[in-house]
C-alpha cells in the first residue's frame, strides 16, 4: 500500500485491496488503471517519478507507467505473494522480498535476475 506525488501534483496510490489509481492534479478525480488480486502490499515510485512497482498477494510485481497509467510490464515470481519492492537509484532494477527472501530483477524485462533466497527457510540441525 502507499500513495505518492509524482511529476508534480500528479498523484498515485494503490489501496490494501490491490487497486491502482491515478489523478492527474489535485481537483481530479482518481481513476482505477489496475491491480493485484487478492489485495496489495507493496509500492514504490522510480527516482524520476516516471514509473510505479507495486506487488502484491497474487505474486506478482507489476509496474505502471504514471503519466499515461499503461500496466508496463508484469513480472511472476514464484513467491506466494511479494511483501516490499524498491527502486535501484538508476531506475534499472527492482529488488522485491517475500517470506522466502529477497530477488533483484531487470526492470526492462530483458536480463536476468539475480537470487538471493535462501533455499530453505528451515535449517537441520546435526
Amino acid at each position: 500500500m502507499g500513495v505518492e506525488f509524482v511529476q508534480g501534483n500528479r498523484l498515485v496510490a494503490m489501496t490494501a485491496a490491490g487497486s491502482v489509481w491515478l489523478a492527474d492534479g489535485p481537483s481530479s478525480e482518481p481513476r482505477r488503471i489496475g491491480g493485484h488480486d487478492f489485495g496489495g502490499l507493496a509500492f514504490a515510485v522510480q527516482l524520476g517519478g516516471r514509473l510505479a512497482a507495486t506487488g502484491g498477494q497474487d505474486g506478482r510485481v507489476r509496474i505502471w507507467d504514471v503519466i499515461d497509467g499503461r500496466d508496463v510490464m508484469t513480472i511472476p515470481t514464484d513467491a506466494a505473494r511479494v511483501d516490499r519492492v524498491a527502486w535501484s537509484h538508476d531506475g534499472q532494477r527492482i529488488a522485491t522480498a517475500s517470506g522466502t527472501g529477497v530477488v533483484l530483477w531487470d526492470a526492462s524485462g530483458r536480463g536476468p535476475r539475480v537470487d538471493h533466497r535462501r533455499r530453505s527457510a528451515h535449517r537441520r540441525r546435526p
